[in-house]
């Protein structure tokens, strides 16, 4: 008997053929051609809410996020975002996949080291609820670019949150819109 521990839990042998979610592999293969990625729904799903479950039963403001880039699927986003998951994009590509799929703009998470400004805006367009900050000149460009699409009556550029979650070697900050960018700029001692 083949070892399917890494397969999905309804893989089964079927004959010559093996079986996920239902279909015969070699009818997908007859089908689609291969290679050809198969994934089953109903384990994605399963494998989604029990992660969520997880962190939610033991820190009730949890948020899991799928990182886009394992596998830029509008279709796979999709299924996880119907599950409660958020989405982590690097970039506006990856941006534009995750609200197609339906994800909720306040469940993603844009980061990354190397954020172009046509990222940040679209980022700030989307109205995402973070962006991680990697030094001051990403809050220098979220500010800049935040004021060129319009701020509020005072001139400030939105309202976003420095938070310092620096761990043990990280250079990280997150951005959030609860506080303003241009109070975090001037508490950094410039």
């Amino acid at each position: 008997m083949p070892d399917l521990s890494l397969l999905p839990p309804s893989a089964v042998v079927d004959g010559e053929d093996l079986r996920i979610g239902g279909c015969l592999l070699g009818e997908l293969a007859s089908q689609f051609g291969t290679p050809a990625y198969v994934l089953d729904e109903q384990a994605l799903r399963s494998r989604a809410r029990a992660y969520l479950h997880a962190f939610t039963s033991r820190y009730a403001r949890s948020g899991i996020r799928f990182a886009a880039k394992a596998y830029p699927s509008a279709s796979v986003i999709r299924v996880l975002a119907q599950e409660g998951l958020g989405c982590d994009v690097v970039g506006a590509g990856e941006l534009r996949i995750a609200l197609a799929a339906g994800v909720a703009p306040a469940k993603i998470v844009m980061h990354g080291n190397a954020k172009t400004d046509d990222d940040i805006q679209a980022a700030l367009d989307a109205s995402i609820g973070y962006i991680a900050v990697d030094g001051f000149d990403d809050i220098d460009r979220i500010e800049r670019l935040a004021r060129r699409s319009g701020g509020d009556e005072e001139g400030h550029a939105g309202k976003f949150e420095i938070r310092n979650q620096k761990l043990e070697g990280s250079r990280n900050w997150t951005a959030t819109r609860e506080g303003d960018v241009s109070r975090a700029i001037g508490s950094r001692g410039r």
